[in-house]
């Protein structure tokens, strides 16, 4: 079966997911085509991501004259089509926050993107996000006629569901992919019951390599606790709530070292904040990363902290509970359906710093076999709903069904 994927930014350091079901999907023979508008810029070191960059077409190259030519040859083979695709598109511009010019870009980048999936024979087009990369492939489907699917993360579709016209894409969708059950409530929310059937529950995965059931539990060093953060570093991640938890905590008496591995918009307030409060010393922030490093701050940490305000379902916390690693995340979205306090980690009230200040001390005064309880029931938690291979079957099973 030949798949077309379509992601607007392919590939990305956050999106490494996205990479494990479409290669996940290739080990059991399916041919899939990836098509993006952008992708980072990728060091030719970064081989698995740098292979994934040549083996993806970019809609936009060689330049944006490709959206103009494809939409007059579009129109001279399918003008009913094409006509109609413009009443969709006004349809979905009256609703949107987004501006008039970024809509009918969207629309010609469906009509580039159907012409590129009939080239490719593909028999199934599949977005990752409900946001604008669904738009485009369901103006590539309506165009040509090739049924598609999207995958909904949250929490961007959570927020605006009206001006991204959710319920239009579910209703024209052949299947939808929550990443939990309670991303699939929130679609539920947007549809009638009639449209009910075609919302399935597909997990993000881990590949193989992140799975060692060998590795051993560590003990925590209380005079150098290593915390890691991973994450973009914006207002939704939470970051400065872990900074007032470490200035309560250094006030305390209690040593700890913050690596945040990412980078963002909050990085200089991050950086102000700890000059201000004299943990210049105690933070360390990496920049961007890519899988392979972020295996190994993991493994070289005691803890994984995400104190998010906003989510989906992190796949930062799947890859800490399968490097053994202690996790203490926020009571937000799909995160208390794999993150179970004091069973496979601790979940604490978002925005909460004295929470998340209790949380910490409490995991570092555990006694051994308890915290080690809580990471073997962790990794086998992770091992059983996130493995990327077992994920990608869901999705042939669901669109297979649909086919047939």
């Amino acid at each position: 079966m030949n798949i077309t994927y379509f992601v607007n930014h392919y590939p990305k350091v956050s999106h490494t997911f996205i990479r494990r079901e479409i290669q996940a999907l290739e080990s059991m023979g399916f041919r899939v085509k990836r098509v993006a508008i952008h992708c980072d810029k990728i060091k030719s070191s970064d081989k698995v991501d740098y292979f994934e960059m040549t083996k993806t077409k970019y809609i936009l190259q060689p330049s944006i004259l490709v959206l103009i030519i494809s939409f007059l040859l579009t129109l001279g083979t399918d003008f009913s089509r094409v006509v109609s695709g413009f009443y969709l598109c006004f349809s979905m511009i009256k609703v949107s926050d987004r501006s008039t010019m970024k809509n009918l870009v969207y629309f010609l980048e469906g009509i580039r993107l159907a012409k590129i999936c009939r080239k490719a024979k593909s028999e199934h087009i599949h977005a990752h996000f409900g946001t604008n990369s669904t738009d485009v492939v369901m103006y590539c489907s309506h165009i040509s006629g090739i049924p598609y699917s999207f995958t909904v993360h949250g929490p961007e579709e959570f927020d605006r569901p009206i001006s991204i016209n959710l319920t239009e894409k579910i209703q024209r969708a052949s299947v939808v992919f929550a990443i939990s059950k309670f991303c699939k409530s929130q679609l539920q929310r947007w549809v009638t019951h009639d449209y009910w059937t075609k919302i399935k529950i597909v997990h993000c995965g881990l590949d193989d390599t992140f799975f060692d059931k060998s590795l051993p539990i560590k003990k925590i060093n209380t005079n150098n606790v290593k915390v890691l953060f991973i994450g973009r570093l914006c207002e939704q991640k939470g970051p400065l709530v872990l900074m007032e938890a470490l200035k309560l905590l250094t006030n305390k008496n209690i040593s700890l070292n913050v690596t945040f591995a990412g980078d963002g918009e909050l990085r200089e307030a991050i950086e102000q904040y700890a000059l201000m409060n004299d943990l210049s010393n105690k933070i360390t922030i990496t920049g961007w990363v890519d899988s392979s490093q972020i295996r190994a701050l993991l493994l070289e940490s005691d803890m994984m902290i995400l104190p998010s305000f906003a989510e989906g379902l992190p796949v930062a916390i799947m890859e800490a509970f399968a490097s053994k690693v202690p996790v203490i995340t926020t009571r937000i979205a799909g995160i208390p359906e794999l993150v179970k306090s004091k069973e496979t980690g601790f979940i604490v009230s978002p925005g909460c710093e004295l929470e998340l200040t209790q949380a910490i001390e409490e995991l570092l005064t555990m006694k051994f076999d308890e915290r080690a309880n809580m990471i073997e029931n962790a990794y086998a938690a992770v091992f059983k709903e996130h493995q990327a291979t077992l994920e990608a079957e869901k999705i042939v099973k669901f669109i297979r069904d649909v086919k047939c």
